[in-house]
């Protein structure tokens, strides 16, 4: 089934994201973002720069296609349409997760990270979305469509990509907490 989303949730979801961010890495040291619960688990600032090479490689399509499409595009409804695929995908990807995906290579997290950088991006970048998510609801943007850098064979909207990207990032934000949570996670800085 296909649901309606207004412009003002995609952007509650956002700042409340950011937010979420800010009080999970808050007063962390590098020796806390860094460590791992288990050698085949992810760190905090793992989770974080995963977070960041998937939205990168949204980022360029979504642009693009609405810089194409913008000027064709109807103006913004009152409420974008989700589809049913996107519906149905967005419920997989939010916490607690069901199903557990191995991420591709090319947005896997680097062995060599700084933790201050990953953290920085992470910010800059998410208010760079938000930014692009309010110049793009100046149109229809269920209209404008983009091949999924995920699933190349499917076709998205810039209102299901910025979806997406927001349940993504809630998924591991809720797996970096966890890890912060640990009983073995190293305490004080």
């Amino acid at each position: 089934m296909a649901r309606q989303v207004v412009f003002e949730e995609i952007e509650v979801q956002s700042l409340e994201g950011l937010a979420r961010f800010q009080r999970l890495v808050n007063g962390l040291t590098q020796e806390q973002l860094l460590w791992r619960p288990a050698p085949a688990s992810w760190s905090i600032a793992e989770c974080v720069q995963h977070l960041n090479f998937t939205l990168a490689i949204y980022r360029s399509p979504m642009r693009l296609a609405f810089e194409r499409e913008r000027q064709n595009a109807p103006l913004a409804p009152a409420a974008f349409r989700v589809g049913f695929l996107a519906s149905k995908f967005l419920s997989i990807l939010e916490p607690p997760y069901r199903v557990k995906v191995k991420a591709p290579t090319s947005v896997l997290p680097s062995a060599s990270l700084e933790p201050k950088r990953v953290i920085e991006e992470f910010v800059r970048t998410r208010e760079e979305y938000l930014a692009f998510g309010r110049d793009a609801a100046r149109v229809d943007m269920s209209s404008i469509r983009f091949k999924n850098p995920a699933i190349p064979v499917w076709k998205i909207s810039l209102t299901e990509g910025l979806l997406i990207m927001l349940a993504h990032d809630r998924r591991h934000l809720w797996q970096a907490e966890n890890v912060r949570k640990g009983p073995d996670f190293p305490q004080g800085g």
